[in-house]
């Protein structure tokens, strides 16, 4: 984590979203808090209306049990505006397209 970082911050022109949030995953999934958060500001500046960074952000604070700023960062994406849409499936039976949405129990071959 810390070449990645360093090599990002030698780059000479400021890293766009896709960098910053493909950092935050990795801060997320290394239990990097610190620089998880000083990315994160980075991309709100950015694009603050994608709910995936809230999302990724959210996720550093579950792994840390950092609950009251889980809290905050679903407040801060509720006022702000950022939807995040619910996850789904696509399954082909017998050449008919099934999609199934996370949480959603009424398709009939939801079994």
């Amino acid at each position: 984590m810390d070449e990645a970082t360093n090599f990002i911050n030698k780059i000479p022109f400021e890293p766009g979203p896709l960098v910053c949030r493909t950092m935050l995953s990795s801060y997320r999934k290394h239990g990097n808090l610190e620089l998880g958060r000083d990315t994160v500001e980075n991309i709100l500046d950015l694009e603050p209306h994608r709910a995936s960074t809230y999302v990724l952000l959210s996720n550093i604070y579950v792994v840390a049990r950092m609950w009251d700023d889980v809290a905050k960062v679903i407040k801060l994406m509720k006022d702000r505006g950022p939807k995040k849409e619910p996850g789904c499936r696509w399954v082909e039976v017998k050449n008919k397209i099934h999609t199934f949405i996370l949480g959603d129990r009424s398709h009939l071959q939801t079994k």
